[in-house]
């Protein structure tokens, strides 16, 4: 029986072996990261998952302005919350394109050692579905940064014109409670029999009357505070009860100011 030996060059035979050897450490190296990544990825897609439903929640809390009341502070640490997490999809977007690089590394360096053992052709490189997860959860993200800040701007317009209408109002108020007894002890005062009495009794009227002319610029602040507050929200964003109290504010103020100021006119 005799014995076929097949005799390899050993310079042919180490080069493939230390080609090959590459190509593993090459191919680890991709598993890891891709395992890292994977791994990255699906604590950054549950989070966005639940900051998208977080999102959608405070959105319907904009069709109710008593929901606005209190909650500044809880929409700001939201979207705070949004804008760290970008340094979550940096790091992913990192990783996602170390893992492509070395594949593209790998495919290099398989295609090299085909050569070298005169295989037919080379190997194209695919679709990465890699890139492809990093491209859709950068469009999610930014989707909701960008809603997110819609929506801080949003709470911050409403709520800050409903305070400044609480304000305005409550001026007026104010204003209206310390100014109606004076007006009221002023007209129901006897005209005094003395020049010096009359002249002292139209000195402070007049001064009175000048003073509710001056302040009526408080009358019209809240009323234009209002009207600014009701044109920020959407149709229906308030109850019946609630935008009949807006809009009957003013008029009631407008009202307590007219019997004043006609008060004083016939005095």
């Amino acid at each position: 029986m005799s014995v076929i030996f097949i005799v390899v060059p050993s310079s042919r035979y180490y080069n493939v072996q230390d080609n090959s050897d590459k190509l593993l450490r090459r191919m680890q190296s991709a598993m890891e990261e891709l395992a890292k990544f994977r791994q990255e990825m699906a604590s950054f897609r549950t989070w966005l998952d639940k900051a998208f439903r977080t999102l959608e929640e405070k959105e319907r809390q904009l069709a109710s302005l008593s929901n606005l009341r209190g909650n500044a502070d809880d929409v700001k640490q939201f979207v705070n919350d949004v804008m760290t997490h970008g340094a979550d999809l940096k790091f992913l977007t990192i990783s996602g394109q170390k893992f492509v690089d070395l594949c593209k590394e790998y495919l290099s360096g398989l295609n090299e050692l085909r050569v070298k053992l005169r295989a037919a052709s080379h190997l194209k490189k695919g679709e990465s579905q890699v890139s492809e997860e990093v491209t859709q959860a950068s469009a999610a993200y930014h989707e909701l940064l960008a809603r997110s800040g819609r929506l801080a701007d949003r709470f911050s317009r409403v709520g800050g014109r409903s305070k400044d209408f609480a304000d305005a109002a409550e001026r007026a108020k104010r204003w209206l409670k310390e100014t109606e007894p004076r007006v009221s002890k002023a007209c129901s005062e006897p005209i005094g029999a003395e020049p010096r009495v009359v002249e002292d009794q139209l000195n402070r009227a007049k001064a009175l009357n000048n003073e509710i002319i001056a302040n009526r610029k408080l009358i019209d602040d809240a009323k234009a505070a209002a009207a600014n507050l009701l044109a920020s929200l959407d149709d229906g964003a308030l109850s019946p009860q609630e935008r009949r109290a807006i809009e009957q504010t003013p008029r009631e103020l407008q009202d307590r100011y007219d019997a004043i100021a006609e008060a004083m006119a016939n005095r």
